[in-house]
């Protein structure tokens, strides 16, 4: 289990090692089975988001009733639908850390539907963030 990271922390760190360049993520849930397979053959940045997409189901299914998970574009409850996962990290070979979104298939759902969606949730943590690449 992670330690528990307070967003303003993990914004900052992001910022400074990656000089303010974020790289984008994105996981769509057809696209679960072969990022797993990526990652099982060894690829060090699909071991990664493999892990990021695990962690995040794990959170969303244990999230107790009075706490729920979220859609992050309209509040949506995460549990019972279908969703995309967005890793935003700092721009580089290896994910240091990195802040992770999810969209629900209401809001989102195709890769450049949840990029749009994205980039607004993100511009709000990083209002002087570049953009380097969207996977």
């Amino acid at each position: 289990m992670h330690e528990p990271v307070i967003l303003a922390d993990a914004v900052r760190r992001i910022t400074k090692d990656a000089g303010g360049a974020l790289e984008i993520y994105i996981v769509l849930d057809a696209d679960r089975a072969q990022l797993a397979l990526q990652a099982a053959e060894g690829e060090d940045l699909a071991v990664q988001l493999h892990q990021g997409v695990q962690d995040v189901r794990r959170s969303v299914a244990a999230a107790p009733r009075r706490l729920p998970i979220r859609c992050v574009g309209c509040t949506r409850l995460l549990k019972k639908s279908t969703y995309a996962v967005v890793v935003a990290a700092g721009a580089g070979p290896v994910i240091k850390d990195g802040v992770v979104l999810a969209f629900c298939t209401r809001c989102a759902t195709t890769t450049s539907q949840v990029r749009v969606h994205a980039v607004i949730a993100l511009k709000g943590l990083w209002p002087n963030a570049q953009r380097t690449t969207v996977s």
